[in-house]
């Protein structure tokens, strides 16, 4: 999201741009559209754990979240819930933090689908194809809306291309920035 905002309002300042396992607009991350990747990729407990969780309305705890949904974030089956809680977890949000862009805050209302047609400079994005919460759908829809824009999507890979796939990802991208940033 904050990847989109940037290139729209501050292409000035780029000469291009990555962006990975986002969404264009606050209506493809809504709770039902994302229970159906959960129902399809998860287990009944996840699925259940998402008709049932309080992420949507402010109260959610953000280990007990993760501890049961964090394999829907990692596609290869190698998520290791304490691992996570006590690293990456630690160093990305509080549980108010993420409380407040959930209910009230950035996840609830932007659109940047109208505003992606005037991005003039190059590109790259990329999605997992299952990715449960930035879905393809959504990832190529924003793809699809920026000029010249290049898309992949990793086959059989989650949210957490990076972490995943890094042998995939990261010769797109070096050749993204061969391409890109010729001297």
């Amino acid at each position: 999201m904050k990847a989109q905002y940037y290139i729209i309002n501050h292409p000035e300042h780029l000469y291009g741009a990555i962006i990975a396992c986002t969404s264009p607009s606050a209506k493809d991350v809504d709770p039902l559209r994302i229970a159906e990747h959960v129902k399809e990729w998860g287990t009944d407990e996840q699925y259940d754990l998402w008709m049932h969780q309080d992420v949507y309305q402010g109260t959610l705890d953000l280990k007990d979240y993760m501890s049961r949904m964090g394999s829907l974030y990692h596609a290869k089956g190698h998520y290791d819930p304490e691992a996570y809680i006590n690293g990456n977890l630690r160093a990305i949000m509080s549980n108010d933090v993420i409380n407040y862009q959930m209910s009230q805050g950035d996840m609830t209302n932007y659109d940047y689908l109208p505003e992606l047609g005037k991005v003039n400079i190059p590109v790259l994005s990329l999605c997992g194809e299952k990715d449960f919460i930035c879905d393809y759908d959504a990832n190529k829809e924003m793809a699809d809306a920026i000029p010249g824009c290049e898309f992949h999507a990793i086959k059989d890979a989650s949210h957490e291309i990076f972490a995943d796939y890094p042998e995939e990802v990261l010769p797109l991208i070096k050749s993204f920035v061969e391409r890109t940033f010729k001297k």
